[in-house]
């Protein structure tokens, strides 16, 4: 019988706890408790899970005003970034919506959603301005990011050279800048905001119960 080599002792990485005690500021080496040491960005092509993500600076329309948003303006806090095709397009409002109409749902989570397209940010402007039943988003309470020079859907590896679009793309990044959760999903499959939701629950028990969970686990329901 041939000799099989021994499988390497399994450890549990029960050490994602984020101290609450602890300031929200991006250290030279995030996650202290963690076994593992999350990779600059400098030295990697596109955002991996357990790397900081890159940073992004540009125009968003926030509450129907133009302003310059940064991915270091939410540190401290959970965001969600979901990148999405070209504005006024057939899918991208339903789910943009939805997202914006449960907004308390994620912000009870300390969570922050950020949308971004490769329009510019007065076309999105221009989006939100335009009534729901013309296939505009109406008064929207999450931020409309403008990547109109496609740079950061390149940093984040999700832009379509060919269309100039980025790809239905969803991350999560923690309070600390780091990428805990990364989807890219096809042009039909819609974002469901509830399997965003329990994502974002997962990842917060994780970090606060110092454990992870299980297929079958629900927001208060442990098995």
């Amino acid at each position: 019988m041939l000799g099989l080599p021994k499988p390497a002792e399994s450890v549990l990485d029960s050490s994602f706890l984020l101290p609450a005690e602890e300031e929200m500021s991006r250290p030279s080496t995030p996650l202290k408790r963690l076994h593992f040491e999350p990779v600059d960005m400098s030295v990697v092509r596109e955002p991996k899970v357990q790397c900081y993500a890159p940073e992004f600076r540009g125009e968003a329309v926030v509450e129907n005003k133009i302003q310059v948003i940064r991915l270091s303006d939410f540190l401290g806090k959970y965001l969600l970034l979901l990148f999405h095709s070209d504005v006024f397009s057939l899918a991208c409002p339903t789910e943009l919506v939805e997202h914006s109409e449960r907004i308390a749902e994620f912000r009870s989570l300390n969570v922050e959603v950020v949308a971004v397209a490769t329009d510019s940010c007065r076309c999105q402007l221009a989006w939100t301005n335009t009534p729901r039943k013309l296939g505009g988003l109406g008064k929207m309470n999450v931020y409309l990011l403008s990547d109109f020079t496609k740079q950061i859907s390149r940093d984040y590896d999700v832009l379509v050279e060919s269309t100039g679009y980025p790809k239905n793309a969803t991350f999560i990044i923690d309070p600390r800048g780091v990428v805990r959760y990364t989807c890219v999903h096809d042009f039909g499959h819609p974002r469901r905001v509830d399997s965003v939701l329990q994502c974002l629950r997962d990842t917060q028990y994780v970090d606060k119960q110092c454990q992870v969970t299980s297929a079958s686990w629900e927001p208060n329901h442990r098995k």
